[in-house]
């Protein structure tokens, strides 16, 4: 899974002899709970940004360029890539304002 592996590794590290505590059901679905709204509610890593700002400028290329474009978006310029990734940041925080129930997730779109 990449990012998540990394950081649950990082921020959870399991550690064998100490692994068996016992909790009860609602401390168990209140941990989880708490866990699933602090992921959902988390900033996009970097590899999050730019995988969606790769999505789109492939996206738009195939729509204006077909199947004869065969560019790396890795390897572009950054004046290239950058409108793409800012692009990819504001969308992202939208999805995130929108979870939250925040009414602002449409007006910081520039």
């Amino acid at each position: 899974m990449g990012v998540l592996d990394d950081e649950l590794d990082e921020r959870y590290p399991i550690e064998s002899e100490r692994l068996i505590v016992p909790l009860t059901r609602m401390q168990t679905a209140l941990m989880s709970r708490k866990a699933y709204a602090e992921g959902r509610l988390a900033s996009p890593t970097e590899r999050e940004i730019d995988a969606a700002a790769r999505a789109l400028y492939e996206d738009r290329m195939h729509v204006t360029m077909g199947d004869a474009f065969h560019l790396v978006f890795a390897e572009l310029p950054q004046q290239v890539r950058g409108p793409y990734e800012h692009e990819a940041r504001v969308v992202l925080e939208a999805a995130r304002l929108a979870v939250r129930g925040d009414d602002a997730a449409g007006s910081r779109i520039a």
